[in-house]
């Protein structure tokens, strides 16, 4: 699906929100982008967002601004994947044996 039609179908990837929304939003937004095969919309906020050399006094702010927002979606996602391949991996050995 391309990005444009993403964005047209889920309004949480563009809804407007507050500053500190914002920090439990832009994860769930790369969790959507994610399931949908648009590993490229959170490679689009590390360049535009995070490449930016603004910077903000505002804790929350920086936080987005910095790509630790990025990080740590990216090891809780990665988290969640190794358990689901783990119970995946438990759910067939106990089925062959």
């Amino acid at each position: 699906m391309p990005a444009t039609e993403l964005m047209r179908r889920c309004p949480l990837l563009h809804q407007a929100c507050t500053t500190r929304d914002r920090v439990t939003l832009t994860p769930r937004r790369f969790d959507v982008a994610w399931r949908h095969g648009l590993a490229s919309f959170v490679c689009d906020y590390l360049a535009d967002v995070c490449g930016d050399p603004q910077t903000s006094a505002d804790p929350v702010r920086a936080y987005l601004l910095d790509g630790r927002c990025v990080a740590d979606w990216s090891q809780k996602a990665l988290q969640r994947m190794r358990s689901s391949v783990r119970q995946v991996c438990r759910q067939m050995c106990t089925q062959t044996t």
